[in-house]
């Protein structure tokens, strides 16, 4: 009888380190862009690399204080995400890499981490960014 209760504390803990593990993938590529995370989970101590040629565009809303204070704070966090996820949606379609959002503001690279010849085309891809 305790062998078993053993066991099955056993498999409860190492279901526990299983979800752990999954939050902490879930987390790192929140945070690094897939080829940088794994170089990172194979234990690679130096994961920054130099680029001589990349695009970065820097996106901020127009107006954006004085909208946010005529709307409600749920309003505004949808309006956002909306906004964020085409953004979003529009960077995985054009092979680019988002870096971060700050209020606001939308960060986002091109021939980065995989370098590419068309970064600057790529991110300038006839004024999507302005539809979106």
């Amino acid at each position: 009888m305790e062998k078993k209760h053993l066991r099955d504390q056993e498999q409860a803990y190492l279901e526990e380190i299983q979800t752990e593990r999954e939050k902490s993938e879930r987390l790192l590529l929140n945070i690094l862009p897939p080829p940088i995370a794994e170089r990172l989970k194979d234990g690679q101590v130096v994961i920054a690399d130099s680029y001589a040629d990349a695009t970065v565009l820097f996106a901020d809303i127009v107006g954006f204080t004085m909208l946010s204070a005529e709307m409600l704070p749920e309003t505004l966090v949808v309006l956002l995400n909306n906004i964020f996820s085409a953004f979003d949606q529009l960077a995985g379609h054009y092979g680019l890499e988002k870096i971060k959002t700050i209020g606001d503001n939308y960060l986002i690279v091109g021939g980065v981490p995989t370098p590419r010849p068309d970064h600057p085309e790529a991110i300038g891809r006839n004024g999507t960014w302005d539809a979106a």
